[in-house]
């Protein structure tokens, strides 16, 4: 699946595992993507692990995982995916919306906060239509609580890292518009080079600043004066 990085190839479904263990409520979430004609349940995993089991024998597009799990929970999780499977999205589903949960999350690597308690069309559309360097909020997520765990994310304490320095001008330009929102086949075309390329940037900015997602390579670039921060000149 060469597309997972960015939007699925016009007709082809996105490719969905849910981890949830609550089976109820996976497997109606399941039948809601089920009815449409975009996307695939490729399975549904109680445990990380299972999860884990799943995606070694079938590899999807985006994950929907349950941040209250036995064992591992959804961050360890979406931890775990992220560093196995680093162009799998993962999205977290939560029912109860806490500032420093969903700092862990994008720290993690995860791609966007969904509550539970919302409705399955809320769910399902930002698996198919999501802001791909950006975050993916769910209707009903207060913002207040968006940017609180931004605060926390960017305010924890780092190792010291010195990968920033080694940037080169042209990941520099790619993480810049990666800030702005571009999915990276718009950034290719932005800088006149080809999408392999483009990845190939990405995946050496994640590696310099030792992150394992776009987005929080983004903060981490506002964090560190690499790029601008939204508004300033």
């Amino acid at each position: 699946m060469s597309e997972t990085a960015d939007r699925a190839p016009q007709g082809t479904p996105v490719h969905v595992l849910i981890v949830d263990d609550h089976r109820t409520f996976a497997e109606a979430l399941a039948l809601a993507m089920e009815s449409r004609g975009d996307m695939r349940c490729s399975g549904i995993a109680a445990s990380v692990d299972e999860a884990l089991r799943l995606l070694a024998e079938e590899p999807c597009d985006v994950v929907l995982m349950d941040v209250a799990l036995h064992g591992p929970d959804g961050i360890e999780g979406t931890r775990r995916i992220r560093r196995a499977y680093p162009e799998t999205r993962v999205l977290v589903m939560t029912g109860h919306l806490d500032a420093s949960v969903l700092a862990r999350a994008v720290e993690a690597g995860a791609a966007g906060f969904l509550p539970k308690d919302g409705p399955f069309a809320d769910l399902v559309d930002a698996v198919v239509d999501p802001p791909i360097s950006g975050l993916a909020i769910g209707t009903g997520t207060p913002m207040a609580v968006v940017a609180e765990a931004m605060r926390l994310r960017e305010q924890a304490p780092a190792a010291p890292h010195t990968g920033a320095d080694s940037l080169t001008r042209r990941e520099v330009e790619v993480l810049g518009l990666l800030a702005e929102g571009l999915p990276p086949t718009a950034v290719a075309r932005r800088l006149g080079i080809t999408l392999h390329t483009c990845r190939g940037h990405i995946k050496s900015v994640l590696a310099k600043l030792e992150v394992h997602s776009q987005l929080e390579a983004v903060v981490v670039g506002w964090h560190r004066g690499l790029i601008r921060r939204p508004g300033e000149p």
